[in-house]
């Protein structure tokens, strides 16, 4: 196991017998067990604190799709990461994992965490949001320049988006079942933007998680192709922000698990970015472990979040009542006469 996910926890001997308890380890121990109970040497996983967040705004407002929005601040200036979870009603992974991350200490940079985006659809447990005119949220964002997105839900989050300006989005799914068993779903993947910030991430994502897993047909793989009608592909082709979207799998796994994966996977980006505090009471930044290389071009690169973003400003946010970051980096635009990265149609359904 690498020396950045190597447990220093009581359940370390049962994480070596068994690869998949280090995802559920995280899972568990990110909120229920306190920093002083752990001896010796830091642990690996991330400091945590007990979570009593409030909501940094509302979302959809006063209106049935409302949902709350949360602001993770880090000690020092640093790159800000939006996380959405829960689009999908029949996906209650991610919005765990979520809520979890609202505990996470930062060292610098901030996380702004939309846990339970279409509260709706999660209340039923359906994918499709109920009495909507387009029920799947998240195939509901601008598909071509100047189009707006379809209804109030996907609306606020995208004026979430346009306001805060995040260097990164970090977007939860799930699959209902293995995408190396190629059927018609893409569970176990992480789809990302073909910006360079995401490809140079996700090669240390999916080390970080394949590392716990040893049936190989259940491992995760690279997808470079963004679903279109996705928050995710809609911010990179509109904005040019980076995107990556964790995609677990339902099938024989429960659901523990899920969210384990989740965390690791959000883990091993944040301390990529050098976000992640230790575990010391201090908030100090734990060693970063960059990326694997990639062959992307060098603008708008991991290094690139990491080191210039400390010298962001803030400002208010137009329409939303929160503090946002202000990029001094410049935005990548989308590649010239680069064609769309369409997923397959058969396997858009996850």
């Amino acid at each position: 196991m690498p020396a950045l996910l190597r447990s220093r926890s009581p359940v370390a001997h049962s994480q070596r017998a068994c690869p998949a308890a280090r995802a559920i380890a995280l899972a568990l121990t990110c909120t229920l067990v306190p920093i002083d109970a752990w001896a010796g040497e830091p642990r690996a996983e991330p400091m945590t604190a007990p979570s009593a967040a409030m909501p940094a705004g509302q979302l959809a407002a006063s209106s049935p799709w409302q949902t709350a929005y949360y602001v993770v601040e880090g000690n020092a200036p640093g790159p800000t990461v939006l996380v959405l979870a829960g689009q999908h009603g029949d996906e209650p992974a991610g919005p765990i994992a979520a809520e979890r991350l609202l505990g996470w200490r930062l060292c610098r940079g901030r996380l702004m965490v939309v846990p339970r985006a279409n509260r709706a659809a999660l209340a039923v447990g359906t994918r499709a949001t109920p009495r909507a005119r387009d029920p799947d949220l998240a195939r509901n964002f601008p598909r071509a320049r100047g189009e707006a997105p379809r209804g109030a839900l996907a609306a606020a989050l995208w004026q979430l988006l346009e306001s805060a300006r995040p260097d990164l989005i970090l977007d939860y799914h799930e699959g209902f079942d293995f995408y190396r068993r190629g059927g018609k779903s893409i569970g176990s993947t992480v789809l990302y933007s073909p910006l360079p910030v995401a490809a140079e991430l996700v090669p240390g994502i999916l080390a970080a998680v394949n590392d716990t897993i040893a049936v190989a047909s259940k491992r995760f793989d690279p997808i470079p192709k963004p679903i279109v009608g996705s928050i995710i592909d809609a911010a990179w082709r509109r904005l040019g922000i980076a995107g990556i979207v964790l995609e677990t799998t339902k099938a024989d796994q429960p659901l523990d698990l899920r969210v384990g994966q989740h965390l690791l996977m959000s883990e091993a980006l944040l301390r990529a970015l050098g976000m992640l505090a230790l575990p010391d009471g201090m908030g100090a930044c734990a060693s970063r472990h960059p990326p694997r290389p990639s062959q992307a071009p060098a603008q708008l690169s991991a290094k690139a979040i990491g080191a210039k973003a400390m010298t962001k400003t803030t400002e208010a946010g137009a329409s939303i009542p929160m503090n946002t970051s202000t990029s001094t980096m410049a935005r990548a635009a989308p590649m010239a006469g680069s064609s769309t990265l369409r997923e397959p149609e058969a396997r858009a359904n996850r």
